[in-house]
């Protein structure tokens, strides 16, 4: 006669039965994190609300861990320096001086850019730079977007450039004093963001013709400006800007933001590309961002890209290679160009951009949004704060520009970003405090 105990044996050996208790252990087993039990442990928290802040990266040296939706971490690294970063907040950094066995409780400060371009030009003039520091005080202005690589190649540091223009006196500044103008902004609050053009660099090329960008003629690919492109399926050209993005890191910027991470607009077709292009041109964009995203890690450093405005409209690639749905997974933050002057062609529900500015914004953001199913953190505008150059050449004032920022408001968005490439503004035609 079986007794229990053997018949319970004998049940485990049955095959089917012996799968279902392996799975069972598993799902038990991956319940908890997979972390070692002398690791930091914590909760990372909203400083505002003390509520708890989902999915923060938590990293310790080459270690890195999410929080969950309690806001809970564990982490084990032989650094004593945590770095945390989340959508939506302040990034942040803390020197742990507690035994492992403590409880970590980590604050984090939500905040929303709101920030102007700064040219090259403007950033390195201490007149003008000071000016617009002054918009802070009178302005809700609370960050800076600055070209730290412009649209020709040329960097705010000291280092390669093109043969200045007859009459004009080309500025750059040394590392230390870069440091010391983001150190006297990071002070007053300020969020500073680096602008990187990518492969349209015509430094990079002049120098290094062989990376260059050309079609089926073997010409060189340019747009309108006449600048040239640097081939972005060639791997030289990624570890060019990523080592430029690293550096910019380094100096202590809130936010590496990749402009120009696209082909040219153009009807000629890069060299070695078939009839269908996407493919190609995506895999190129994915492959940069990909490779940028992995040597910045540890730089606990903001990762965004711009993206034409059409973009959150267009399923494909716009030609240029710029797809959301392959974009999203390697930033935290798309910024797509939401200029009412550049939607020649209208959006559904208003065909005359420049009479609702709030309608291009709104729409846009909320279709890119049905499209990535991102959460709406996760996205940051270019707005007009130019003439229009497309339709009747209206200036764009107090009124223009608020409809726009009032409609990323509203959809929740990280912000957003005023476009004026001279980088001149008027203070009455910025939101004031009390808006």
């Amino acid at each position: 006669m079986i007794g229990v105990g053997q018949r319970g044996h004998e049940y485990l050996r049955r095959p089917a039965v012996r799968a279902l208790a392996a799975t069972a252990v598993l799902l038990f087993a991956f319940s908890f994190p997979l972390a070692p039990a002398n690791a930091y442990r914590g909760i990372i928290i909203d400083a505002e609300t003390r509520k708890p802040v989902v999915d923060a990266l938590v990293s310790l040296g080459d270690r890195s861990a999410r929080t969950d939706a309690a806001g809970a971490f564990a982490i084990d690294g032989r650094s004593h320096v945590m770095r945390i970063r989340a959508y939506g907040y302040l990034r942040a950094r803390r020197v742990i001086r507690v035994p492992r066995s403590k409880p970590l409780e980590i604050q984090l400060r939500p905040f929303a850019p709101r920030a102007i371009f700064v040219s090259l030009a403007a950033f390195t003039d201490r007149g003008q730079r000071d000016k617009l520091f002054m918009l802070f005080k009178t302005t809700r202005i609370n960050a800076l977007v600055v070209d730290v690589k412009g649209e020709d190649g040329t960097f705010l540091w000291d280092g390669p450039r093109l043969a200045p223009q007859a009459g004009i006196t080309e500025r750059r500044l040394g590392a230390k004093t870069i440091m010391r103008i983001l150190h006297r902004l990071h002070e007053e609050g300020i969020y500073v963001i680096a602008r990187i053009v990518v492969f349209k660099d015509d430094v990079l090329v002049a120098r290094h013709p062989e990376v260059g960008l050309r079609g089926d003629d073997g010409r060189l690919l340019q747009e309108k400006d006449g600048y040239s492109w640097a081939d972005p399926r060639i791997k030289s050209v990624w570890d060019y800007n990523a080592a430029i993005a690293v550096r910019t890191a380094r100096l202590g910027f809130d936010e590496i933001q990749f402009d120009y991470i696209r082909f040219p607009v153009t009807r000629t077709r890069p060299q070695l590309c078939a009839a269908d292009c996407s493919e190609m041109r995506r895999a190129a964009i994915r492959g940069f961002l990909e490779e940028a995203r992995a040597r910045l890690a540890k730089y606990n450093v903001f990762i965004s890209a711009d993206v034409f405005g059409y973009t959150s409209w267009d399923p494909g690639d716009n030609n240029i290679g710029q797809k959301l749905e392959d974009i999203a997974p390697e930033v935290d933050y798309i910024c797509p160009m939401l200029y009412p002057s550049s939607f020649r062609n209208g959006i559904p529900a208003s065909p005359m951009p420049l009479d609702k500015p709030d309608k291009i914004v709104e729409l846009s953001l909320r279709h890119a949004q049905l499209r990535t199913g991102l959460a709406s953190v996760r996205f940051r505008p270019w707005l007009q704060a130019f003439a229009d150059f497309n339709f009747d050449h209206r200036e764009f004032g107090r009124l223009e520009i608020g409809l726009q920022t009032a409609a990323a408001d509203a959809f929740g968005s990280d912000g957003w970003m005023l476009w004026q490439r001279q980088s001149i503004y008027v203070a009455a035609d910025l939101p004031a405090h009390d808006q």
